[in-house]
């Protein structure tokens, strides 16, 4: 071979080992610009979660319950005791009606079924049995008094109250006339006003028993009417230490005191009735008040 050949046969050896490393530069090149894939990382293995604690409620704090005191009756007028009554002073206004005046030595003031009072008269209670004319008459009246004219029970001034529906006439039906009863806190007084029928079973419970005893009765009329016997009765029945007859119809002495015993007879039309005497009654008084 000649020379000239063998270099041109060299030549292009080198030629193609450039070539191939050329190449294989370009493919190193682009292995290592390509990015490796990024390594899934492998699930880590999961720490098993213990089951939540519901945390223990605590018991409430309770609070100590004091002991149980005894029980304070509660007063049933005031918030404080009322003092026993001593005496009380009762006036009967003029004529045969059922208009009283009821002072206590505590210095309260009633008046019932108001009529013919002819001075100005302050009162702290007004009580009405039924509203006929001669039962309500307020023009003379002053004060600002509490007018009860109801059946109820009732407390004003230190003074219970009961009015007990009745009747003003034998066979009436409807509520006609108004019982009411007195409680002094040591004398118990009932003013029947006009009241013309016995008084049931019931009603009776409802009055009790009473010192002072103001009641209507009529010796004729009796179908109407009470009569004497029966009003006796209601006495005996009420234990009433005295008896005030009003706004009735008497009729003859001899017989009434046949029934009641002796009479005794207050012109003045004033009485007054002392607690520390009714114990001492062993029977019954009768008064009639501002009658000879």
């Amino acid at each position: 071979m000649s020379r000239k050949l063998l270099q041109q046969v060299i030549g292009v050896i080198w030629v193609i080992l450039f070539v191939v490393g050329c190449a294989g530069a370009l493919a190193t090149t682009h292995v290592a610009e390509t990015p490796a894939a990024t390594p899934v990382p492998a699930s880590p293995t999961a720490t098993p979660v213990p089951p939540a604690t519901i945390p223990t409620p605590e018991p409430p704090t309770r609070t100590p319950i004091p002991p149980t005191a005894t029980p304070t009756k509660t007063p049933t007028l005031t918030s404080s005791p009322v003092p026993l009554l001593e005496e009380l002073r009762i006036k009967k206004y003029p004529d045969n009606f059922t208009c009283f005046k009821l002072e206590t030595s505590m210095g309260v003031t009633i008046i019932t079924d108001p009529y013919k009072i002819t001075e100005d008269t302050s009162a702290d209670i007004v009580t009405i049995s039924h509203y006929h004319s001669d039962h309500a008459d307020f023009s003379h009246l002053t004060g600002a008094y509490r007018l009860i004219d109801t059946a109820g029970a009732f407390s004003e001034k230190g003074v219970k109250i009961i009015g007990v529906a009745g009747h003003h006439n034998k066979g009436d039906v409807d509520t006609t006339n108004i019982i009411y009863v007195f409680d002094f806190n040591g004398i118990r007084l009932a003013q029947f006003a006009s009241q013309g029928d016995m008084p049931t079973a019931e009603m009776f419970a409802q009055i009790g028993t009473v010192d002072v005893l103001i009641i209507q009765f009529f010796s004729r009329n009796v179908g109407e009417k009470l009569a004497p016997f029966e009003a006796n009765s209601i006495a005996q029945r009420l234990h009433a230490r005295i008896i005030i007859p009003a706004h009735g119809d008497l009729g003859s002495m001899d017989r009434l005191e046949a029934l009641w015993g002796k009479l005794e007879h207050v012109s003045s039309g004033e009485l007054v009735v002392k607690q520390s005497e009714l114990a001492d009654l062993s029977t019954p008084r009768v008064i009639l008040l501002d009658r000879p």
